[in-house]
């Protein structure tokens, strides 16, 4: 008997295991060069190919310092309800059905504040209530981060050619305007001396 109970727990244990596989979350930056000023977004993906369960609910925070970008917003993706914390505005949250692997939770707005480079994470322990990756069965962290460059804003210049002309025509200018303006003199001394 007790070798039976023993088998029998080995086998439950061995089919439990295929659900023991996580779900990944990733951060997709949309721009790849975000100048200071800027407004851009990040995509929160979730990759739930290996769960092998349905998702029907997600939520997390967004964690930024807020220093070299500050975060403006969030869309919950339109195959989920929006149940977001309305008091905690770094809350997002949807519930969803039937949902499984490579799908788009959310899209996370920001604004480009500095000039610099920071980190931007999406935190959602699994609390079985409103934080985490909420399956059929099981449930898992969401934890993902990324690192986000802003740029200095490229000052256009005018092309060299432009400037050497539009330098060329005012030397010009110059120099006929010196010319006549000798001439003008001679004229008018020469014009004095007839006069007196």
């Amino acid at each position: 008997m007790k070798r039976l109970y023993l088998v029998v727990m080995a086998l439950i244990l061995t089919l439990g295991m295929g659900q023991s596989q996580g779900a990944f979350v990733t951060l997709n930056v949309l721009d790849n060069n975000i100048t200071l000023g800027e407004t851009f977004d990040v995509e929160v993906w979730v990759d739930g190919e290996n769960s092998g369960e349905e998702l029907l609910a997600f939520g997390f925070d967004v964690v930024t310092p807020g220093t070299i970008f500050s975060y403006t917003g969030y869309t919950v993706e339109s195959g989920f309800v929006d149940v977001s914390d309305p008091f905690n505005p770094n809350n997002v949250a949807g519930v969803g059905l039937d949902f499984t692997d490579n799908l788009l939770l959310a899209t996370l707005s920001f604004s480009a504040d500095m000039v610099g480079t920071d980190s931007l994470s999406v935190e959602g322990p699994y609390d079985g209530f409103f934080y985490g990756l909420f399956y059929e069965i099981s449930g898992f962290d969401i934890l993902a981060s990324t690192d986000i460059t802003v740029n200095q804003a490229a000052v256009p210049e005018p092309p060299s050619m432009f400037l050497m002309a539009i330098g060329l025509i005012g030397i010009g200018f110059a120099g006929r305007c010196r010319l006549f303006c000798q001439r003008v003199l001679v004229v008018n001394e020469r014009l004095r001396r007839l006069l007196l």
